[in-house]
């Protein structure tokens, strides 16, 4: 499915504040430009749940690769700091636990907010 990206970020704030399953997003080589990653890595703030996330191969500058960096390390530390977080590194699991199911749930529902 894709999603239009000019409702990228909007749909990680989104994702964000409903507190919806997004762990793992990969957007690279999707022609992304330094404008799209300073919005997601604004996007990112106060999220807690995204711990994979691959921007490779979009032409963006690298201060905006630092922000996206320094952002998606905030997202690090306050999913350690989570139930989830905790509970996943006490079993071991150096990333976000693999849940069944959500990532087809979390595109029903980011293609929901897409049409908003």
């Amino acid at each position: 499915m894709l999603i239009p990206l000019p409702h990228l970020a909007q749909a990680v704030r989104a994702s964000t504040a409903l507190r919806l399953p997004l762990a793992h997003l990969e957007l690279q080589s999707n022609g992304l430009d330094s404008s799209a990653g300073r919005a997601l890595a604004s996007a990112l703030r106060g999220n807690a749940r995204l711990t994979e996330l691959n921007v490779n191969g979009n032409a963006m500058e690298p201060g905006v690769l630092v922000e996206i960096r320094e952002a998606k390390a905030a997202v690090d530390a306050a999913w350690r700091a989570s139930d989830e977080g905790r509970a996943a590194v006490a079993a071991g699991q150096g990333g976000a636990a693999k849940e069944g199911g959500t990532g087809r749930r979390f595109l029903r529902e980011l293609a929901e907010i897409a049409s908003w």
